[in-house]
């Protein structure tokens, strides 16, 4: 053995220099005691180099002796840092991604708010994503993509943290109807773009830059690019080839924001400290809830349990029967880890009244359309909360309109009326809905499911997320109050809607 824990032997004499008493058989008897006992010293002696445990250094079938007890990988308490040690993409030889990096870098408070945003999300994508073996770089794909914002929305019409459009959600599994949006469902949506992603990978050669201009910019784009490439027998790696602006910077936009948290210093960033914990809690829905009188009951912040829950896109989630309900509707996540937490949550659960729903009857004149117009709610709420499969409607049926429960109280009404059904009807406008703390216009005419308010613009609001607070649609703010999508809104502007 030439060799041993790093000490070279150049031969076996001693150096001439040295004179040893004794015979030379004493000589190598001293040698070969000294090498035994180097030898059986090798099995106590600690290991060279890193001495934090490396992943898949001991076979999960053969557990170290005498620590039964001791993880593989010891967790680490900032979430930032346990992604760091996850990242295996190689190095991207681009100018753009020292550009974006140092742009993030001169731009602090972007990314203190882009990692806050993703705090309610990150731990289970980074869980997700190390069960599947695939490169953590891809946790911090919803920073590119979304800027990790649930409501995001491009102008392509792709939705939500992962930014899927609905007919690739659609081929994924994400179910989307006017109850529900699966793009928008953490859990689900997030299993779509893994499993998509996976798809991406083997199908381009399992090259993961390739994968991601894919997921990006389309594989049909891609796929011709690279074969234009091939006809002109040049590279068809990532950076070779002629793809739009956005998909070309896409991957440099990741690889920029991976170098950052894999050497802060280097860049002058300090990363914020991220629990290394869940921050949810799955809940079995075993009926339709209403979101808001939910949050209030289990003393919840409605605003984090609506975050968590973007999928539901009205004020409950979706009935048992509609068409997502089979999917992911049938649980619902609680922005809490906290077993008396929890415990208060499932008893508000249980708790919970049924959602309310008003009868009407069919008059002469009345279409799905006008009917809906009148409560407030879509046509194909309708249709799903009757089991209609076209828009025919019958004379003299009743249909069973959804009414929310948690922010209305009884209509009452001057002289009112009831129905063969026993509920009421107003006659007129000069009916009464009671809100509860939202602004009213003098503007009486109601309906009998909502009422005509004024809604003051505040300071970062959108259309979307004004329509999102109200469980109304883009395109009636749009027509009630005249506007059009190219008008940005005015702060203090006051819109009119039926809520």
């Amino acid at each position: 053995m030439r060799t041993l824990l790093g000490l070279h032997f150049r031969s076996t004499q001693p150096p001439e220099s040295v004179s040893l008493p004794g015979s030379a058989t004493k000589y190598h008897l001293t040698c070969i005691v000294c090498l035994c006992i180097l030898l059986s010293a090798c099995g106590s002696l600690p290991r060279i180099g890193n001495s934090e445990p490396q992943v898949g250094s001991v076979p999960a079938s053969k557990p170290v002796a005498d620590q039964p007890n001791l993880p593989a990988v010891l967790p680490r308490n900032n979430l930032l840092a346990r992604i760091a040690d996850g990242f295996s993409l190689p190095e991207l030889n681009s100018v753009h991604v020292d550009e974006y990096a140092q742009w993030s870098a001169n731009h602090p408070t972007y990314l203190s708010n882009l990692f806050k945003r993703s705090e309610p999300f990150l731990f289970h994508f980074v869980e997700r994503i190390e069960e599947r073996g695939l490169p953590m770089e891809i946790a911090l794909l919803p920073a590119v993509e979304s800027a990790y914002r649930v409501d995001a929305v491009s102008r392509s019409k792709a939705v939500g943290l992962w930014q899927f459009l609905a007919s690739s959600g659609k081929d994924y599994g994400l179910e989307q109807d006017w109850w529900y949006d699966g793009r928008r469902d953490v859990i689900a949506s997030t299993e779509a773009a893994l499993d998509y992603l996976t798809v991406l990978h083997a199908r381009f050669d399992n090259d993961w830059f390739l994968a991601l201009a894919a997921y990006n910019g389309g594989q049909g784009n891609l796929a011709r690019s690279i074969r234009s490439n091939q006809s002109r027998a040049l590279k068809t790696n990532y950076l070779a080839l002629d793809l739009r602006l956005e998909t070309r910077r896409y991957v440099p936009k990741l690889i920029a924001l991976r170098n950052i948290l894999r050497d802060p210093a280097k860049y002058g960033v300090t990363l914020p400290e991220i629990a290394n914990k869940p921050s949810f809690t799955a809940l079995k829905l075993t009926q339709q809830v209403d979101m808001s009188a939910f949050a209030a009951q289990a003393n919840l912040d409605s605003d984090a349990l609506m975050k968590l829950n973007s999928g539901f896109l009205r004020w409950a989630t979706p009935p048992r029967d509609s068409r997502a309900a089979n999917i992911r509707t049938a649980q619902i996540l609680i922005p809490s880890t906290d077993p008396v937490v929890i415990a208060t949550t499932k008893a508000a659960l249980s708790n919970s009244p049924n959602l309310s729903y008003k009868s009407h009857r069919i008059v002469k004149g009345d279409t799905l359309g006008r009917i809906a117009g009148k409560y407030g709610v879509s046509i194909s709420a309708l249709k799903q909360a009757n089991n209609l499969r076209s828009n025919n409607i019958r004379l003299g049926k009743n249909l069973l309109v959804p009414i929310r429960t948690a922010e209305y109280a009884r209509v009452a009404s001057v002289g009112q009326k009831a129905d063969v059904d026993g509920s009421t009807t107003p006659r007129s406008s000069q009916s009464i809905l009671v809100t509860s703390g939202k602004p009213t216009s003098s503007n009486n005419s109601l309906s009998q499911a909502g009422q005509w308010i004024n809604h003051q613009v505040l300071r970062g609001e959108t259309l979307w997320s004004i329509s999102r607070r109200y469980s109304v649609s883009v395109n009636d703010l749009l027509s009630w109050n005249q506007l059009s999508l190219d008008r940005p809104l005015q702060l203090d502007q006051v819109l009119r809607l039926l809520h």
